[in-house]
């Protein structure tokens, strides 16, 4: 099953590209090493978006919602 088809079954059509947004930023972070993130990864994630964004902490928990949802796929 691909993200697409996950997301497609779960959410509405605008969740749903907000969400691969959210996962699309998350893999152009780490790249191939997404699939392997640890707890550690996804923490140093969070802190790089609250220093080179000026995210509101309900948008990072999205940020953070968006990792969730991959490593649910993945």
């Amino acid at each position: 099953m691909t993200i697409n088809e996950y997301l497609e079954k779960k959410y509405s059509k605008s969740t749903l590209y907000s969400n691969l947004f959210l996962i699309k930023r998350f893999t152009d972070y780490y790249g191939n090493k997404a699939k392997l993130a640890t707890f550690k990864d996804v923490l140093n994630y969070i802190e790089h978006l609250r220093k080179n964004y000026d995210l509101s902490p309900k948008t990072l928990r999205h940020c953070l919602y968006g990792v969730k949802i991959y490593s649910i796929i993945y």
